[in-house]
């Protein structure tokens, strides 16, 4: 009887300890962007898809014809992730500090997505609200998305004109539609200087691109979204923090 009972006990299976709950160490959008594999997708498809449709754009202008896409930097090509990681709250000095680091790393898809514009003859012009060129620069290059002969536009120094009774001027101007004139129009700091095609705009954020009259009219009505405009997800930070409750459904 005694060798029956040990051979049961040989076999039996130990008692399942209870699965216990991965808590965040994190707030749970960072840990989404940091974590989720539907991030990473989400992102991955995004570029995919504007692959096929800016490139399909391209070959069909006439040869020579210079065209471009342009990008945001922050959570559009590159992520801060690790910023969010370090500071539970912004402050203009940690993410001054965090510039300098050049630490940040590639979107998913966006490496992919670049070297295709580049191969394809294309060029890309970066408009961030970094304030630093050299570093921002230098996190491009070291995630291989910026070639020689793309564009950086980095947010500007503050002017009192700026702001209509303003008592004191902002430190940066994060407004980015002069930029993307000038891109366009090959005037200005920003661009080329000469006039380029704009097959593609990105980004994670409304100001990111261009407002309801800034470009010429679609004579089709057509919506750009998901044909020229590409939105990235970033649930971690926006305007969207600082808007009313939405009241009414989609």
């Amino acid at each position: 009887m005694w060798s029956v009972v040990l051979v049961t006990l040989a076999f039996a299976k130990p008692p399942k300890e209870p699965v216990k709950p991965i808590v965040p160490e994190v707030d749970v959008a960072t840990k989404w962007m940091r974590d989720s594999e539907e991030y990473r997708l989400l992102a991955e498809q995004t570029y995919r898809l504007a692959q096929g449709a800016v490139l399909a754009e391209a070959a069909a202008l006439p040869a020579g014809a210079k065209w471009a896409v342009v990008m945001d930097a922050d959570e559009t090509a590159i992520d801060n992730i690790q910023f969010q990681l370090e500071n539970d709250l912004f402050s203009d000095a940690a993410w001054d500090a965090w510039e300098l680091r050049a630490e940040a790393k590639t979107t998913p898809g966006a490496r992919a997505f670049t070297d295709a514009v580049h191969h394809a003859g294309g060029t890309i012009a970066f408009v961030t609200n970094r304030h630093d060129p050299v570093s921002s620069k230098i996190v491009l290059e070291k995630n291989g998305l910026m070639g020689a002969t793309d564009l950086l536009c980095t947010a500007r120094p503050g002017v009192a004109a700026t702001i209509p009774n303003a008592v004191a001027p902002p430190k940066w101007i994060s407004e980015k539609r002069t930029r993307r004139t000038e891109i366009r129009t090959g005037t200005g700091a920003c661009s080329w200087g000469a006039p380029v095609l704009v097959l593609g705009w990105f980004g994670d954020q409304m100001g990111d691109f261009p407002e309801a009259d800034e470009l010429p009219a679609d004579p089709l009505t057509l919506s750009p979204w998901g044909r020229q405009y590409f939105m990235l997800p970033n649930p971690m930070y926006g305007k969207w923090e600082r808007t009313p409750n939405r009241m009414v459904t989609w």
